[in-house]
C-alpha cells in the first residue's frame, strides 16, 4: 500500500482510515447516489409509477454496485487504501451481489418474467469491470458509461413499465454521455490520488519567479467539477431553512402563539397567493354558492363575504339568517 503524496486522500470524500469509516469510504456515497438516481431517473419515466418496484430496483443496485462493485474493486490493489480484511470484502461482495440478484428474480417472477433476462447481464457487468476480467477489455471508460450509467435506467424503467420504451433508450443514452463526462475529469485526479507515491517540480514564470507544484496543485482544475457545489456543503439545517424561509412578511395575525395557548380564532384579511414557483399555479375550478349546512360554526355569529373577479369587487351584505343554507367546501380550521 503507497502512502498519498502530500497527504492527499484517495478520494474526496474517503474518511479517515480505520474502523467504520472505511466501511462508509468503500461505499462510495456520493457515487453510489449518483447511479442510483439513474434507477430513479429511469422508473419515472414510465408512464405510471409503481414505487414498490421502483424502491426494489434502487435497493437491488444498492447492493450491487454501492456495496458488491466496489467491494470487488478494492480488493483489486486497495485503490481507497481501507484496511478491511480481504475475507470480509469477499463476504460482502458474494453475500450484496447475490441479494441483488434475489430481487431481481423475486420482482421478475412477480411481475413480467422476461424481466429476470437483466439479472445475468447485471452480473456479468459487475464481475467483468470490477475484475477487470479479459485482461480488462471491460475495463474501460465506455464499459463504465454503459454499466453505471446506461444500464441501471433501463432497468429502473423496465422494473416499473415491464417493458423498455423509446423514453429509456434516450435517458439510457445521456446517461452514458454522462458517465464518459465525468470519466474524463476523473480520470486524472484518480490516478494522482491513488497511484502516485510524491509529486515534485515547480512552475517558472516568465518573471523569474517559480511556484511549487504538488499533487494538490495538479489536480486542483478537476476537482472544481467533481467537488461539490457549494451549497451542498451547507449543514443539513441550513439548507432547510432555505425553503421554510418567507418571502415575504408573515402577518401576525396568522400565526398562532402556542406558547401561551392561544385559541384560534377566526380572522380577517386571510388569502392565498398563487405563486409561478409553487404547486397552486393552475388553474382553480370555482365552487359556486348552492345549498348546503355549514357545519361546527359554534361560536362565529356571521359571515363577510367578498367577491373579487376581473378587479371588481362586490360586498355582499351580512348573512346572519342563512348560516345553516351556505355551502363551503371543506370544514372550519378552528373548529373542534
Amino acid at each position: 500500500m503507497t502512502a498519498p503524496p502530500g497527504g492527499v486522500r484517495p478520494a474526496w470524500y474517503a474518511l479517515a482510515g480505520g474502523g467504520w469509516r472505511d466501511y462508509v469510504t468503500l461505499f462510495h456515497p456520493p457515487y453510489t447516489a449518483w447511479h442510483l438516481s439513474y434507477v430513479v431517473i429511469g422508473g419515472c419515466l414510465a408512464p405510471v409509477v409503481a414505487w414498490g418496484r421502483l424502491g426494489a430496483a434502487v435497493a437491488a443496485f444498492a447492493l450491487a454496485v454501492g456495496i458488491g462493485a466496489h467491494a470487488l474493486d478494492e480488493l483489486r490493489g486497495r485503490p481507497l487504501r481501507t484496511q478491511i480484511p480481504d475475507p470480509v470484502l469477499v463476504g460482502l461482495a458474494a453475500g450484496s451481489i447475490a441479494a441483488a440478484c434475489a430481487i431481481g428474480i423475486v420482482g421478475a417472477t412477480t411481475f413480467r418474467l422476461w424481466l429476470v433476462l437483466l439479472v445475468p447481464v447485471g452480473l456479468f457487468l459487475v464481475l467483468a469491470y470490477n475484475l477487470e476480467l479479459a485482461r480488462g477489455r471491460f475495463h474501460t471508460d465506455l464499459w463504465f458509461g454503459l454499466a453505471w450509467g446506461g444500464f441501471p435506467v433501463v432497468c429502473g424503467y423496465a422494473a416499473v413499465a415491464g417493458e423498455i420504451g423509446v423514453a429509456a433508450i434516450l435517458a439510457a443514452a445521456f446517461a452514458v454521455l454522462h458517465s464518459l463526462a465525468q470519466r474524463v475529469l476523473s480520470s486524472h485526479v484518480r490516478h494522482v490520488r491513488r497511484r502516485a507515491v510524491a509529486v515534485r517540480g515547480e512552475i517558472e514564470l516568465d518573471d523569474g519567479t517559480t511556484e511549487p507544484l504538488d499533487a494538490a496543485r495538479l489536480i486542483a482544475q478537476q476537482l472544481v467539477g467533481l467537488a461539490p457545489h457549494p451549497l451542498q456543503r451547507l449543514p443539513a439545517t441550513s439548507l432547510a431553512l432555505l425553503h421554510v424561509l418567507p418571502e415575504r412578511l408573515v402577518d401576525l395575525s396568522l400565526v398562532t402563539a402556542a406558547r401561551w395557548r392561544t385559541p384560534l380564532e377566526p380572522v380577517h384579511h386571510v388569502r392565498v397567493e398563487a405563486q409561478r414557483e409553487l404547486l397552486l399555479d393552475r388553474t382553480v375550478k370555482q365552487a359556486p354558492l348552492g345549498a348546503g349546512p355549514v357545519g361546527h360554526l359554534r361560536d362565529v355569529p356571521q359571515i363577510d363575504l367578498v367577491i373579487r373577479k376581473s378587479r371588481q369587487r362586490l360586498k355582499l351584505r351580512r348573512f346572519t339568517h342563512l348560516l345553516g343554507t351556505l355551502s363551503f367546501h371543506g370544514s372550519w380550521p378552528f373548529a373542534r
